[in-house]
């Protein structure tokens, strides 16, 4: 009766302890996807909340907004080209490692490729003498471009490029922040 008491609280203990693992994953997983989710609709302020306290006290929240552009994205001021960007935005989680209060994800990212939209629009605008008719007014050079883009995207007329990120959490007061000044 004994072993048999032993054996079963065995199992039970390994069942609880698999439980747990899954339940970290799970927790890791959705603080991964909350941050990266927010960075691409363009909630940084709430994808710097979720940093560690080192990372808020390390960078300003200026220099993490002009950090986690996506390559270009700071021509994505404007709302409506940046909605049109962010529904063509996709993550997912390839790796996930974790150890105690550590862990690391690898995220992969197919996002619009901007810059060769940028290339392509510039020589329509060339073209169309866009440069000419908006002399010194970078502004409307800008909106013709940010209208342009806008476009594009929506048309599906864009090249998507893959990017990869190695996401570093730490367990932080009971929960996952992610450490974005980790010393690689």
């Amino acid at each position: 009766m004994k072993r048999i008491l032993s054996l079963f609280s065995a199992v039970l203990v390994l069942a609880v302890a698999s439980v747990s693992c899954v339940d970290e994953e799970q927790a890791i997983r959705q603080s991964v996807s909350r941050f990266w989710q927010s960075i691409i609709d363009g909630k940084t302020d709430s994808a710097y909340r979720m940093l560690t306290k080192s990372s808020r006290f390390n960078i300003h929240k200026g220099d993490f907004e002009e950090r986690v552009s996506f390559g270009g994205t700071t021509s994505l001021r404007n709302r409506t080209l940046h909605k049109a960007w962010a529904e063509e935005c996709d993550f997912r989680i390839e790796e996930l490692e974790q150890r105690g209060n550590e862990a690391l994800v690898l995220v992969s990212f197919k996002v619009p490729d901007l810059d060769d939209m940028l290339y392509r629009l510039d020589k329509e605008a060339e073209r169309e003498g866009i440069y000419k008719k908006y002399k010194n007014k970078s502004d409307k050079v800008d909106a013709w471009f940010e209208k342009r883009m806008t476009e594009e995207i929506k048309a599906h007329r864009f090249s998507r490029i893959t990017l990869e990120n190695q996401t570093w959490l730490l367990r932080e007061e009971g929960e996952w922040k992610i450490d974005y000044d980790y010393d690689y």
